[in-house]
């Protein structure tokens, strides 16, 4: 339970910060799309797998549009997603 409420807690955090980068940069910037990650990662550790394959696919979408289909960081968000 301890884990849940850092993990809770994390989630709140991460989730100002990726208010904050969408204002900053927009939705199609990496910094943006990284932050998404994150929030992804800590979803997945609540079990709220809808919500973590959610934000994964919006990762999918920024790294192909920035890096092309073919890059190395496109490929990790196809393995996020599976």
């Amino acid at each position: 339970m301890q884990i849940q409420g850092l993990d809770l807690l994390a989630k709140e955090k991460l989730e100002f910060v990726l208010q904050n980068r969408l204002k900053e940069f927009g939705y199609f910037h990496i910094k943006t799309a990284n932050t998404m990650q994150n929030v992804a990662t800590v979803e997945m550790e609540l079990g709220n797998y809808g919500k973590s394959l959610q934000y994964n696919l919006q990762v999918l979408e920024v790294r192909k549009k920035t890096f092309g289909d073919d890059h190395l960081k496109v490929a990790n968000s196809h393995t996020s997603i599976a």
